[in-house]
């Protein structure tokens, strides 16, 4: 599945040159359906499928554990940061958060923002703080774990990056076209990539917990692996 996901992340980037250098040749415009800093097309959509496979995969884990014992509910909490990353690709989230902020105070006149940056002041940090919280109170399935805890902390750290910080610094460079457009790739490629890495160590976290799933005219069930 990992490598599925990565050669997927390298043809969706590839799409998008490839039709670019297309239409730049052509003079023409690029068609939407593959451009990365566009929404509601093959980017958008494949990146929401991303981070809904690794919200699955993490709550499964999380059913089963507060099914065990309730007071295991914090490993939800990286489920649901990646479902609402999920959603958040569709729905343009952060994009109406930046709307509102450049309409209703100064700071998009003033400072030249423009894309996502005025909201990306606030979501990153709000971003940064629930990882953080997920990761102290999630300690005991990472804890002992180098291959699952490397992954995680590296996968989250380039999507944060990538997702807010360059989407701010974009705006050091944004009266060079060809600069932005170069920052646009890397922006995109890094979340890709980064979901994916986060993707790999669920499923190594998964395989460390022996989390086995299976579904019959009962319902679904969870045991060990070595039980099925």
């Amino acid at each position: 599945m990992v490598w599925l996901f990565f050669a997927a992340d390298v043809l969706v980037v590839a799409a998008a040159i490839v039709t670019h250098l297309i239409a730049r040749h052509n003079r023409t415009n690029p068609p939407a359906f593959f451009r990365l800093s566009y929404e509601s097309n093959l980017p958008t959509w494949y990146s929401s499928a991303q981070h809904a496979v690794v919200g699955t995969l993490i709550a499964l884990l999380a059913i089963r554990e507060i099914r065990i014992d309730p007071r295991r509910w914090c490993i939800a909490l990286p489920a649901l940061m990646f479902l609402f990353f999920s959603f958040d690709e569709v729905a343009m989230v952060h994009e109406r958060i930046g709307h509102w902020v450049s309409a209703h105070t100064a700071m998009g006149d003033k400072s030249g923002m423009t894309n996502s940056a005025p909201a990306m002041i606030f979501c990153l940090p709000a971003a940064l703080a629930f990882a953080a919280y997920a990761a102290w109170n999630t300690r005991p399935y990472w804890q002992g774990r180098p291959g699952v805890m490397f992954k995680f902390a590296f996968g989250i750290g380039l999507f944060l990056f990538s997702a807010g910080g360059l989407e701010i610094l974009v705006n050091l460079v944004k009266t060079h076209q060809t600069i932005v457009s170069v920052e646009t790739l890397f922006e995109e490629a890094g979340e890709m990539i980064s979901t994916t890495i986060v993707l790999w160590g669920a499923l190594e976290l998964l395989a460390a917990e022996k989390l086995s799933l299976w579904f019959d005219s009962a319902g679904m069930h969870f045991g060990e692996q070595n039980k099925r």
